[in-house]
């Protein structure tokens, strides 16, 4: 989980975006899981990684079950994800700065407490 969360640190480079039209909204949470699971494992990435898991959570979605402020930090992580340029970041500080804005911030944590807890064990 620590890698995914380190990984998952490149929402916080792209600053505030919003999805248009969106991932599918019925995965299963098998494969929704898969998809989590499926993130860079390397402290700073290569591109082609990074952009292979934003094609594969972009593909895969989220399940029903997701609240709408969940299902919003997921869009702006995949959203991130497809703006991220590795090059950039700092690597003292990795990605902590991404999502600057408070709703979509608060969204992202929101989106990784459903993730802890649909996809534990």
């Amino acid at each position: 989980m620590r890698r995914l969360l380190a990984a998952t640190g490149l929402v916080l480079v792209a600053g505030t975006l919003t999805a248009c039209g969106g991932p599918p909204d019925d995965a299963s949470k098998g494969d929704f899981c898969k998809a989590i699971q499926a993130a860079p494992t390397d402290e700073k990435p290569s591109q082609d990684d990074v952009d292979d898991w934003h094609d594969k959570l972009d593909e895969t979605g989220t399940p029903k079950d997701i609240n709408d402020d969940e299902r919003n930090g997921f869009e702006v992580l995949v959203d991130a994800l497809d703006e991220a340029d590795v090059d950039d970041i700092d690597d003292e500080t990795g990605f902590e700065d991404v999502v600057k804005d408070g709703g979509d911030r608060k969204d992202v944590e929101k989106f990784f407490a459903y993730v802890a807890k649909t996809c534990a064990g």
